[in-house]
């Protein structure tokens, strides 16, 4: 979910006492952790108007937002002209670009017209915006509304596959996130056996991936010998992951390293499968990555987005898997 913010309206209001301006910002914070993309001016944030007006906060808030620009990938350019400011004559700028805006107290009621009670409204002449008051983020019904039909909610039956990666997978795609880690023990299964004329789940993230990341990428998956005949070792595997490799039209899946595990090895340590992206959010996806077999997701799936300090429990079982005495690796590289 894509939101920006105005510069002007980063300072706190001198109206606001200490406790409301740390709660203010630890309410952005945990907000866009969890489901929110910061856009900003200019191509480099370090040259934007964001990152000097970041600098210039006071002490006491600063500290936490430098932290969690070094710890939070989710930062990305507008990718135009737009110059930092939200007012009703550059606001059209970011159509299409971001869901919501975040200004302060004035200029939502002096510039957007809000009344004292609103806390957000969609603008009238960009009603796919939603402007919201830095006060209230965590209000902003755009928020609300991911939060409540995406976080938690199972993938149905018949979902189309273009459908689910845009709702959940792409704007991490997007993201600057380098490293991506699939756990899914039936997916180098499901690649030599996909659905008659289909795509396994593997082939489709994987084109999906290529299509829409913002830079190179790094794969680690974690399989198992599941559903593969005995005649299909490491040298099939790895002919057939470099034959998929060499149909992604972008290049942007820049290495894929695959671990083949015995299929009880997961057993012991992860029921569940999980796709990982870098350090900080986690999917959980209850039938793996054969939510993208075919046009239509063949089966209900349960879909938990995780992110924080649980993350840690998900990098601990790829650091078990990996010391299995019986993982065997292969490097695929572009």
């Amino acid at each position: 979910m894509n939101n920006s913010i105005d510069v002007d309206s980063l300072a706190p209001d001198p109206r606001w006492t200490p406790t409301e301006v740390s709660g203010y910002h630890q309410s952005l914070f945990k907000t866009w952790q969890r489901i929110g993309i910061l856009k900003h001016d200019t191509d480099k944030f370090e040259t934007s108007r964001l990152y000097q007006a970041i600098r210039r906060l006071p002490q006491k808030i600063r500290p936490q937002w430098e932290a969690i620009l070094k710890n939070n990938p989710l930062l990305l350019a507008c990718g135009n002209e737009w110059n930092g400011d939200l007012t009703p004559k550059n606001i059209n700028q970011l159509d299409g670009i971001v869901q919501v805006a975040i200004i302060d107290d004035t200029r939502a009621e002096v510039d957007f017209g809000l009344s004292e009670e609103q806390l957000s409204s969609p603008v009238r002449i960009a009603p796919s915006i939603e402007i919201c008051r830095i006060s209230a983020v965590e209000h902003a019904k755009t928020f609300e509304d991911a939060i409540e039909n995406k976080s938690n909610n199972h993938i149905k039956p018949k979902e189309k596959y273009t459908d689910i990666w845009k709702q959940r997978f792409k704007s991490l795609a997007c993201a600057p996130i380098k490293h991506i880690v699939i756990v899914d023990r039936y997916s180098i299964g499901q690649l030599f056996n996909p659905p008659p004329q289909q795509l396994s789940g593997l082939d489709r993230f994987l084109r999906l991936l290529d299509m829409d990341a913002s830079g190179l990428r790094h794969i680690t998956l974690y399989s198992s010998w599941a559903d593969l005949s005995r005649e299909i070792r490491m040298p099939q595997i790895e002919e057939n992951l470099n034959l998929i490799m060499s149909k992604l039209q972008n290049k942007k899946i820049n290495s894929f390293k695959v671990i083949m595990l015995p299929n009880g090895a997961f057993g012991r340590l992860s029921h569940d499968r999980f796709i990982r992206f870098g350090n900080n959010f986690v999917w959980e996806i209850g039938i793996g990555l054969k939510i993208f077999e075919g046009p239509f997701t063949p089966q209900r799936s349960s879909a938990t987005f995780k992110t924080g300090s649980v993350v840690k429990e998900f990098i601990d079982i790829e650091d078990e898997l990996k010391k299995n005495p019986e993982a065997q690796y292969r490097q695929i590289q572009l």
